[in-house]
C-alpha cells in the first residue's frame, strides 16, 4: 500500500476527513483459487502451524547487481520483501486473521545494486557489511554528497502468531539457487499448500498421506476483474445508502495490518521504519552529522 505503515495511516486518514472509502489492489482475495483454499479450511480440523517460503534466484556470483526501483529502500519501501511479501502477509490476514507477536530478521547477500547502464567494471563482491546492513555510497546513486544508503535486504526471516495462538513462520530468500513458493496451512487432520504468484492448483492432503487438488473456477482473463467488482458493487451501495459499510475485505485498514507486519520485521535492518530522518540512509553517518546552520 505504502512505503511504511505510517504512510498508510496518513492515506486513512485523509480519507476518513473526506468521509470516503478506501481500497486497496490486493486482488488476490477475489481469485477463484485462494477462495478454494478459504473454503477448504475447515476440513484440517483446525490450524497448529502456518509457513511461507518463497526463494528466486535475483543474484549470480561474479555478476553485477543493477539498479531496480523495486529494489530501492527510498522508493519501494524495502527490497522484493516488499513487493512480494506483501501479497503472500495479505493473503494470511484474510485468511486467517491479523497477525501479532512479530518479530524477524533481515540481511543482504548480494552485492549492492549498480546504477542501470553502468555494469562495466561494477564490483561483483559483496562489500563488507556491519551487522548484515550494506550500505550503498550516495554518489553511486548520482549524488555528490550526503550520508550513504542501505542497501536493501535480500534474505528475511518472520515469526508470528495468530490471534489463537498458531505460530506463522516465514522466509524469503533472493539469492537461492532455486525458485520456490509455498504457504502451507496445517491442521490436526490435513494439510493445504498454495502458491502465491503462479497457476499451480492448491492441494489438500489428509493424515493418509493422499493429496488431491482443489478444484476451483476458472479465473478471469483480467485478473482485477473480481476485486474491481467487489468495489464498483460497494460504491454504488454507497451512493443509496452513504453510510453503508464496505463489504469488500480489500480496505485501506487490512492493507495497513500488513505494512505493519512488514515495518516490524525490517524495523531492526533499517535502524527503524520513519520518514524523518530517512530510514533508507544511514543513521549512524546521520548521528554523527553536524547540524545544519540555520538560515538567515
Amino acid at each position: 500500500m505504502a512505503r511504511t505503515a505510517g504512510e498508510c495511516m496518513r492515506m486513512i486518514s485523509a480519507f476518513q476527513e473526506a468521509k470516503l472509502p478506501l481500497y486497496c489492489g490486493y486482488y488476490r482475495r477475489y481469485l477463484p483459487k485462494f477462495l478454494a483454499v478459504r473454503d477448504a479450511l475447515p476440513q484440517l480440523g483446525g490450524i497448529s502451524e502456518v509457513r511461507v517460503r518463497l526463494t528466486q534466484t535475483r543474484y549470480t556470483p561474479g555478476e553485477p547487481v543493477l539498479h531496480d526501483w523495486r529494489t530501492d529502500p527510498e522508493v519501494a519501501g524495502g527490497g522484493l520483501f516488499m513487493d512480494l511479501a506483501s501479497h503472500q502477509l495479505d493473503l494470511l490476514d484474510w485468511l486467517l486473521g491479523p497477525l501479532f507477536s512479530v518479530t524477524g530478521m533481515a540481511s543482504r547477500v548480494a552485492p549492492v545494486p549498480t546504477p542501470a547502464g553502468d555494469a562495466e567494471g561494477a564490483s561483483t563482491e559483496p562489500p563488507a557489511a556491519e551487522e548484515g546492513v550494506q550500505l550503498i555510497a550516495t554518489a553511486e546513486r548520482g549524488a555528490s554528497s550526503g550520508p550513504p544508503r542501505r542497501a536493501a535486504e535480500d534474505n528475511v526471516r518472520l515469526m508470528a502468531t495468530t490471534r489463537d495462538g498458531v505460530l506463522v513462520s516465514g522466509s524469503w530468500n533472493f539469492a537461492a539457487p532455486e525458485r520456490a513458493d509455498e504457504i502451507e496451512i496445517m491442521g490436526p487432520l490435513a494439510a493445504v499448500r498454495f502458491s502465491t504468484f503462479n497457476d499451480m492448483p492448491p492441494v489438500i492432503t489428509d493424515v493418509s498421506g493422499e493429496s488431491t487438488p482443489l478444484v476451483h473456477e476458472p479465473q478471469h482473463e483480467h485478473v482485477h476483474y473480481p476485486i474491481v467488482c467487489a468495489i464498483v458493487k460497494d460504491l454504488l451501495k454507497r451512493r443509496e445508502d452513504p453510510t453503508a459499510k464496505p463489504k469488500c475485505s480489500a480496505t485501506g485498514l487490512a492493507a495497513a495490518r500488513t505494512n505493519l507486519v512488514l515495518d516490524a520485521v525490517l524495523e531492526k535492518y533499517y535502524g527503524g521504519r520513519a520518514l524523518s530522518p530517512p530510514y533508507w540512509l544511514d543513521q549512524t553517518a546521520l548521528k554523527s552529522s553536524p547540524s545544519p546552520e540555520p538560515a538567515t
